[in-house]
């Protein structure tokens, strides 16, 4: 075994069809075959940048070359590897793509605006990189279809001195870089990956770089703005007895791929149900709110798209108004239990014919004190 010999894991993607879920993946009978890690990708808008290369900084293991207007990634002879970078990576499950090894593949930044495919995204990713030292607060202006801009600070390490810098993940790390010579710098050199939140409700044109050649960029992929999506259609939220105060959450029932706030809004249902706008659930059911209740919620994303779903939630009657009757001198006190408060005590005197009559205004209490006026008095006490 040769100790000396750099050993590499590679990268694979394969596309898979969005209109049907996935359930597992079989591997090759082959015991010579190591799978180290596999992530789920979402399927981003890819920045063509071809055009706008200006440098060579990307070449095979043992290429040798000269290219002195760009002399690679650093004006100084040196690139990334193509044979450890391939021609694709994933990144914050963010597919990128990179250009052709051995030729223009790379973007030195000079001020240029980099027009990019338009649309409603929620996040600019880029893969990049700083060399000849690291490039601290470095101006990107992002811009849009009616005039505005979005103006994002970002500092970049060395691609082989990582510094760490808010923002910066390492998307990458390559254990060599390619000299012009053929020959190996067998060290750890690093590809960041960077994140934009943009404002999806707006249409993206462009995004200019820094004025600096040492801040080099290599892909940039733009995240859709994918609608926030309910975990389960139609779900069952926990019942309730009429009467009682009802409190709940379907904060955590919806979801959103691009981390956008999602707010909630009540579009069918009864009345008694409020749901608010952070997803909090409250009211009071009563008597004639028993039985299975439905609703229809939508959740909807800061770029205006949306999801709907119906639940339900169970409302058991109150326990049955249970009374009685006791003489206190020359009063009559009523006392009950069960129903749903406020409670209205109502009298005839006929219960052949019977005239239902209020007894006073409606109570929150459970009991009441009558002077009697008739020798043959019937009481009734209804809940709510």
């Amino acid at each position: 075994e040769d100790s000396g010999t750099p050993v590499n894991a590679y990268g694979h993607s394969f596309t898979l069809n969005r209109a049907k879920t996935i359930k597992n993946i079989r591997l090759p009978s082959n015991g010579n075959l190591v799978v180290l890690a596999i992530s789920l990708a979402n399927t981003p808008v890819s920045a063509d940048l071809t055009s706008y290369y200006n440098r060579a900084g990307i070449y095979t293991d043992g290429t040798t070359f000269t290219n002195p207007p760009t002399r690679g990634i650093d004006g100084s002879g040196w690139a990334y590897s193509a044979t450890l970078l391939g021609s694709s990576q994933t990144w914050s499950n963010i597919l990128f793509n990179f250009g052709p090894a051995n030729a223009t593949n790379v973007i030195s930044a000079t001020g240029q605006t980099l027009a990019l495919p338009a649309g409603n995204y929620s996040y600019l990713r880029m893969l990049a990189t700083g060399v000849q030292g690291s490039q601290p607060a470095q101006s990107f202006v992002v811009n849009y279809s009616d005039g505005a801009t979005g103006i994002f600070s970002q500092s970049l390490s060395d691609w082989f001195v990582p510094q760490n810098y808010s923002g910066e993940s390492k998307a990458i790390a390559m254990g060599q870089r390619n000299g012009s010579d053929g020959a190996e710098d067998r060290r750890t050199f690093y590809l960041y990956g960077y994140s934009f939140k943009l404002n999806s409700a707006k249409t993206l044109e462009s995004i200019r770089l820094p004025d600096n050649a040492n801040v080099i960029v290599l892909a940039i992929s733009l995240v859709p703005n994918w609608r926030p999506v309910f975990a389960a259609n139609p779900f069952v939220e926990p019942g309730i007895i009429a009467g009682q105060i009802y409190s709940g959450t379907i904060a955590t029932n919806a979801y959103d791929l691009n981390d956008d706030f999602v707010t909630f809004a009540k579009l069918n249902g009864p009345s008694w149900l409020t749901i608010a706008e952070n997803g909090l659930l409250s009211g009071t059911p009563h008597s004639g709110d028993v039985g299975v209740n439905t609703f229809v919620v939508r959740a909807n994303d800061s770029g205006n798209l949306f999801d709907q779903a119906t639940f339900s939630i169970a409302v058991a009657a109150a326990p049955p108004i249970i009374s009685e009757i006791s003489v206190q001198d020359s009063n009559l006190t009523l006392n009950w239990s069960g129903g749903i408060a406020p409670y209205q005590v109502q009298m005839t005197t006929n219960l052949i014919s019977p005239d239902w009559e209020n007894l006073g205004g409606a109570v929150s209490g459970n009991s009441l004190v009558i002077l009697p006026t008739n020798a043959a008095t019937f009481y009734r006490i209804l809940g709510q």
